[in-house]
């Protein structure tokens, strides 16, 4: 089993910031965290300097969370580099991969919505 934890918005950072969390991009002993979103894909690198998250998407979330998802499930950290889009460190070095193609059918390449299985009261916004 691999568990994971995906942050789309910088608010959500800034909780993990105040919880003292450190990026562990090898340790067993924390979730990994990846973080997508339209401000992560305009300044990838320096998101990924700046907070305390292993991992950052510089494009289609869904084809670089699927990707890495099956990487860390099959404890295949030498395969990172063949993941679409991710952007992580190596060495204390960031890497970032090329990005994969767009998605142009979402009904077929993508599947239903499933807004019903999210928790949304664990869920919160400053105007909410």
């Amino acid at each position: 089993m691999c568990a994971a934890r995906g942050l789309s918005s910088i608010s959500s950072i800034r909780k993990l910031r105040a919880g003292g969390r450190k990026p562990s991009p090898t340790s067993k002993a924390e979730i990994p965290i990846i973080i997508i979103g339209g401000h992560v894909a305009a300044l990838t690198r320096r998101t990924l300097e700046e907070e305390p998250v292993d991992y950052a998407c510089n494009s289609e979330g869904p084809v670089t969370i699927r990707q890495l998802l099956d990487v860390l499930r099959a404890d295949r950290q030498g395969d990172l580099a063949k993941v679409e889009g991710l952007a992580w460190r190596k060495d204390g070095e960031i890497i970032i991969n090329p990005v994969p193609a767009l998605i142009h059918d979402l009904d077929a390449e993508m599947p239903g919505d499933v807004w019903d299985l999210l928790p949304m009261d664990k869920y919160s916004a400053h105007n909410w």
